[in-house]
């Protein structure tokens, strides 16, 4: 709203200046006049047009020019016969040129993270659902970072502010403003806003305030990705950032000696592998190397991104919010993750690219997911025979998210199965 009275306020008094008296710019003539430089405003993007004030006068060599708008590229021209210059503008003409000198300055665009709620757990901030947020206005920002000056990282301070805006109908500005304080605190979230703005060079700001602003890009924070053309458009630029930001290189010799075969990531509370030391020693026994690392909130969020992006041939996981650390996962790592017996749980499968090998385990069973886990058990359910919840039966999968989990060791057997690609097995 300020920014708007100012250009109504300043538009009003060019017209007024129009109504009076023209330019006048005054020089003293160089004996030796050099050629006109072409001088390049550093913030022009090549997409909007080139406007110069009026009152915008630059010296080289002792003369002034005069800036001349042609085909939005700025050309000079000198006078160096007059000892005065005197121009009329139209109405028109200022109007634009106020216009382009609020264009010229820091631009803020906003995207409103609709469904708020979903954002805050018992624990404090739910990690999966704001990584999920995440995956939706990346693209939104490599966008703008790439509409700047045709690459991916921002040249100009046009969109050096994105502000992301908190909404929810069902919860007051109060709720909304608890949540606010939660993700401002939480180093996950600062950890992602990082790495977003090292990736696009914008400047995240977040408010519980809902944006009124036309230009916003609306975000749903219970929405999960369900497919991966986010990862196409910026996502692997983020991941890139992300990776740097922690101090991991996940294809540095020395940061990965020693990498096991399997990574048990593990959670505490519901859902967790209740059984993971068996499981490990099964793993060990058929010669499959084991870490076990349950994530709890003593991992900063670049412990558990430098545990996660190494390239393992098998990532066990059951389903939850520490699966959004897969977002940084190694391409070539397989993932599997365990569900409860009486359902499949599934949100995190396109936070990586479809084509990254992806498995399901419930009970005895091991499948390979074509896209959705569970529209894959419904395709082939003769052979797979998974235990699937009602469709839109939110109800029940809330009631699968509590209690543990033991992974049937049958289950484990096919996992080194697919890792050696052969079906024997020695027991």
């Amino acid at each position: 709203m300020l920014l708007l009275f100012a250009a109504v306020t300043l538009a009003a008094w060019s017209l007024i200046l129009a109504s009076r008296s023209g330019f006048t710019s005054a020089y003293t003539p160089h004996p030796a006049l050099p050629p006109a430089p072409r001088i390049v405003d550093p913030g022009f993007s090549g997409v909007d047009p080139l406007i110069w004030s009026p009152a915008l006068d630059i010296k080289a060599g002792g003369d002034f020019y005069l800036p001349v708008i042609i085909s939005n590229q700025p050309r000079f021209h000198s006078a160096p016969h007059r000892a005065h210059v005197r121009r009329k503008f139209s109405p028109l003409w200022y109007c634009g040129a106020v216009l382009g000198m609020i264009s010229r300055t820091t631009m803020a665009t906003s995207v409103v993270i609709e469904n708020a709620r979903y954002l805050r757990n018992s624990g404090g901030i739910h990690v999966g659902h704001w990584v999920n947020a995440v995956t939706q206005f990346i693209p939104h920002l490599h966008q703008l970072a790439t509409e700047t000056q045709g690459h991916d990282t921002f040249r100009s301070p046009r969109y050096a502010t994105v502000e992301l805006y908190l909404e929810d109908g069902v919860r007051s500005a109060k709720q909304l403003r608890a949540i606010d304080a939660l993700l401002l605190t939480n180093r996950y979230v600062r950890f992602t806003l990082e790495a977003a703005e090292r990736a696009f060079g914008a400047n995240l700001t977040i408010t519980a305030s809902s944006s009124s602003s036309v230009a916003a890009v609306r975000v749903n924070a219970r929405r999960w990705p369900t497919n991966d053309r986010w990862w196409k458009s910026g996502g692997l630029q983020f991941t890139n950032a992300a990776l740097q930001v922690s101090g991991c290189n996940p294809h540095n010799a020395g940061q990965n000696a020693g990498v096991s075969d399997v990574l048990i990531y593990n959670r505490k509370g519901s859902r967790r592998i209740e059984n993971f030391p068996a499981v490990t020693q099964f793993l060990q026994a058929n010669g499959m190397t084991t870490t076990v690392v349950t994530v709890t909130s003593d991992l900063t969020p670049e412990q558990q991104i430098c545990v996660i992006s190494k390239p393992y041939k098998f990532i066990v996981t059951p389903h939850g919010g520490q699966m959004a650390s897969l977002l940084f996962k190694h391409p070539t790592a397989a993932v599997v993750v365990v569900s409860p017996p009486k359902g499949v749980l599934e949100t995190f499968r396109f936070f990586r690219p479809a084509g990254e090998p992806w498995f399901a385990v419930q009970e005895a069973r091991m499948w390979r997911c074509r896209g959705f886990c569970v529209d894959t058990a419904r395709r082939d359910a003769e052979n797979i025979g998974a235990t699937l919840l009602p469709p839109d039966c939110e109800h029940c999968e809330r009631k699968l998210r509590y209690g543990t989990i033991k992974v049937n060791l049958r289950a484990v057997k096919k996992i080194v199965l697919e890792a050696r690609g052969t079906k024997r097995l020695r027991n």
